[in-house]
């Protein structure tokens, strides 16, 4: 066993509270594209991405605006509810790429996301 650990225990991760709050968010970039995110502290998530330093995507399309927040709970909560988010975008910009029992179904963005 490794010096230090105790049989059975479960430590949270570094830098981590046990009851921390995970949000799902949804950046507007200034290209009118969008960028999808999850982070437990959101404010300073959102400063990260204006200055550049958060991701690739948003670096080179500043500005961006939040247009969206969900609480999802856990982590874990909040990386299905971007999955599913990505995937009803995705749906809806290539419809080629949809399962044909899914076309009938009439949606826009605003409608899933807002």
């Amino acid at each position: 066993m490794l010096r230090g650990m105790k049989t059975g225990e479960e430590r949270p991760a570094p830098n981590s509270s046990v009851e921390s709050v995970w949000f799902l968010y949804i950046l507007q970039c200034r290209d009118g594209s969008f960028y999808t995110g999850v982070t437990n502290d959101i404010d300073r998530r959102i400063k990260a991405h204006q200055e550049g330093t958060a991701s690739r995507y948003t670096r080179i399309r500043r500005p961006v605006v939040l247009v969206y927040r969900e609480e999802c709970g856990s982590r874990s909560a909040s990386l299905a509810r971007e999955c599913a988010v990505r995937n009803w975008v995705t749906d809806i910009l290539f419809p080629e790429f949809v399962p044909r029992r899914i076309r009938g179904i009439e949606m826009s963005v605003t409608d899933l996301l807002w």
